[in-house]
């Protein structure tokens, strides 16, 4: 998955909408990897990995 993120994370994730907005999310099983893309340094920022049910809601 690391991989694969890495190389091109718009196919593997796919955009978050409302308060999510700007984040984006991949899908490892029953997992979800959430992150953040910076275009401009060629970044990718994981902020969470989590089950499916717990991953979006807030801390």
């Amino acid at each position: 998955m690391l991989g694969s993120l890495l190389e091109n994370p718009r196919k593997v994730g796919r955009p978050l909408q409302r308060e999510l907005l700007g984040l984006y999310s991949a899908r490892r099983g029953s997992y979800r990897v959430v992150f953040r893309l910076d275009e401009e340094a060629r970044r990718v920022f994981v902020l969470r990995i989590d089950h499916r049910s717990d991953v979006y809601r807030p801390r």
